[in-house]
C-alpha cells in the first residue's frame, strides 16, 4: 500500500512512442500538474504510464489520454489497477 493515506485509485496506460528519459519527464510533469495526481511511474521498456489519483478526486480517461496525446504519444489502452504506483514500480524495478 502507498504511504499516503489519500490514495484512491491507480490507472495504467499503455503508451507508444516513448523512447527516452526526456519523453518520460514531459509526460510525468504534465500528469503531476493535475491536482488529482498523487504519484506517477513511467516504464519506457514496458511502455506504461501509471498514475495514482488522490482521495475522491478523479481524472477521466479522456483527460489522461488528451494529456499524453497532446505531448505527442499514442495511448493504446487505459486500465484500472488493484495496486498503487509504488507496487507497480517494485514489480518492474526490483531492488
Amino acid at each position: 500500500m502507498p504511504s499516503h493515506p489519500l490514495w484512491a485509485e491507480t490507472k495504467i496506460m499503455k503508451v507508444n512512442g516513448m523512447v527516452c528519459a526526456f519523453c518520460a519527464q514531459g509526460i510525468e510533469a504534465s500528469l503531476k500538474g493535475l491536482s488529482a495526481t498523487e504519484d506517477v511511474y513511467i516504464n519506457l521498456d514496458q511502455h506504461i504510464v501509471a498514475v495514482d489519483l488522490k482521495g475522491t478526486d478523479s481524472v477521466s480517461n479522456i483527460k489522461l489520454k488528451e494529456i499524453i496525446v497532446d505531448a505527442g504519444y499514442d495511448v493504446i489502452s487505459i486500465d484500472m489497477s488493484d495496486h498503487p504506483v509504488e507496487h507497480i514500480r517494485m514489480m518492474y524495478e526490483p531492488s
